[in-house]
């Protein structure tokens, strides 16, 4: 299946993932997470090439396999 914008479940669009991608180091995880109604985890794991790493290129050699830390993630954005 490809990869595309048009997933209802996603907030953000591969357009907003390359624009905080891009300010790595320059704005704030917080000030990105509030502007675009994501958590701050969710910006930081676009920076780590976590999470949207087929828009940004950047592969992190980590996964998401930790399901406590990651539920701990998914509670602090609510």
């Amino acid at each position: 299946m490809a990869r595309n914008d048009h997933d209802k479940r996603n907030k953000l669009t591969m357009e907003n993932v390359r624009i905080i991608f891009a300010l790595y180091g320059v704005v704030p995880k917080e000030e990105l997470a509030r502007k675009y109604g994501v958590c701050e985890a969710s910006v930081a794991h676009i920076w780590y090439g976590i999470t949207w790493s087929h828009v940004t290129g950047k592969k992190s050699g980590k996964r998401l396999v930790n399901r406590q830390q990651n539920e701990k993630d998914v509670e602090a954005c609510k």
